[in-house]
């Protein structure tokens, strides 16, 4: 089963897609986030 995010994980994640040029417009548009620890530090979505 996936981890569960929570709503503020998942504004931020949404937030950063679009500044970084992801097209939500566009029916089933993905975005794959390969660089996952990258983005955890760059959100600061790590609790250390």
């Amino acid at each position: 089963m996936p981890a569960r995010l929570e709503p503020s994980v998942c504004a931020r994640l949404i937030l950063y897609a679009i500044k970084n040029g992801w097209d939500y417009t566009e029916e089933k548009r993905v975005m794959k986030i390969e660089q996952g620890d990258f983005l955890i530090n760059e959100l600061r979505l790590n609790h250390n």
